[in-house]
């Protein structure tokens, strides 16, 4: 009964799995879009619009606030595409996962698995209208920094029970936001004539007439950055080029200040140590200079205070052999004083 059982198990486990891995309803599709798709620019925001596998489009926008993706059935943008479903399980750049989009998980109400249509992500960070076709991912400085440095940026979209992974390739991208922090001329509709990033054309048979942007005199060892002399966009992106090198090397310039100001602080510290160092040894010097002097007097003291001494018990036990040596007698304890003793008095040969 207990084996039955177990092989009922395995084989529910297997039907499960193999539905899991072979779900006919879970569809995924891919639309992959490179830099031969421009980024047009039209009053602060740049949009790149391609067309999906069924004829409608996909739009992103980018205003430096804000990553927008929009779905419509036409290219100008005007017919969104209206979902009941919309959800958003992934924003990757390099294949990584944006941190601010796991924050947007972590503080949407309900649950965290998706962006899911109708519930609300704390500030408003993440906002998925699925009656608009739009999902909008509000920008903070270290996800524009992925986007500035990425290669490859993702978005895995299910509407109904499609999974969308829409791919954009990152290597227009700083160029776009260079452009885009300009100040431009009023261009007219996107949908009429949209601006679109400098591309060098390999076959044009005549060549551009090239101009240079000059850093500043006290900054000469700074490359001239070329472009040509026609294309408004493509100077404004050039000077933008050489304020971001004349402020790398400003930025350099004063690293390298401070690590010599830090040396100096360093050095005089270190002097100052070692002349403490050598005033302390002095003193130490004194000191065992001192001592020694004061032993050398102590010792010298303490020879004239015995000598002293020995001297009186000499007068005294001179004095008091004198009355046996002027008896005649002479006793071992005179001995040693017998230089003082009468010539009549012998030294005894029993004394030692």
């Amino acid at each position: 009964m207990i084996m039955r059982l177990f092989l009922v198990l395995i084989a529910l486990f297997l039907f499960n799995t193999s539905y899991a891995n072979n779900n006919p309803f879970e569809k995924k599709e891919r639309v992959a879009i490179g830099i031969e798709n421009p980024w047009h620019i039209q009053h602060g925001t740049a949009v790149k619009t391609t067309e999906d596998n069924k004829g409608n489009y996909i739009h992103l926008a980018f205003d430096n606030k804000q990553l927008r993706l929009t779905f419509t059935e036409d290219k100008a943008g005007k017919l969104a595409e209206e979902y009941k479903h919309l959800g958003i399980n992934n924003v990757q750049v390099d294949g990584k996962t944006l941190p601010l989009f796991n924050w947007c998980l972590a503080n949407q109400t309900r649950q965290n698995r998706f962006l899911q249509q109708g519930l609300v992500v704390k500030d408003n960070r993440c906002m998925v209208n699925g009656e608009r076709g739009e999902f909008i991912l509000q920008l903070d400085a270290a996800t524009r920094k992925q986007l500035n440095h990425g290669k490859r940026l993702v978005f895995v979209v299910k509407p109904y029970r499609t999974h969308i992974e829409i791919s954009y390739d990152l290597a227009d991208f700083n160029n776009m936001a260079i452009a885009l922090s300009v100040k431009l001329p009023t261009q007219p509709p996107l949908h009429q004539a949209a601006i679109q990033m400098p591309v060098i054309n390999k076959s044009a048979p005549v060549a551009e007439k090239k101009c240079w942007v000059d850093p500043p005199a006290k900054y000469h060892h700074i490359k001239p950055v070329e472009y040509n002399c026609s294309d408004g966009i493509a100077k404004k992106i050039a000077e933008s080029q050489v304020i971001q090198r004349v402020t790398a090397q400003k930025v350099h310039e004063k690293q390298l200040l401070q690590a010599r100001q830090k040396k100096i602080i360093a050095t005089q510290a270190e002097r100052k140590r070692m002349q403490e160092a050598k005033h302390k040894q002095l003193e130490t010097l004194r000191e065992q200079r001192k001592q020694q002097k004061e032993e050398v007097a102590a010792i010298a003291a303490s020879q004239v205070k015995q000598s002293e001494i020995s001297s009186e018990i000499t007068v005294k036990m001179v004095s008091m052999c004198q009355k046996l040596w002027s008896k005649g007698m002479h006793r071992c304890y005179c001995q040693k004083y017998i230089a003082y003793a009468p010539a009549a008095i012998k030294a005894g040969s029993k004394c030692k």
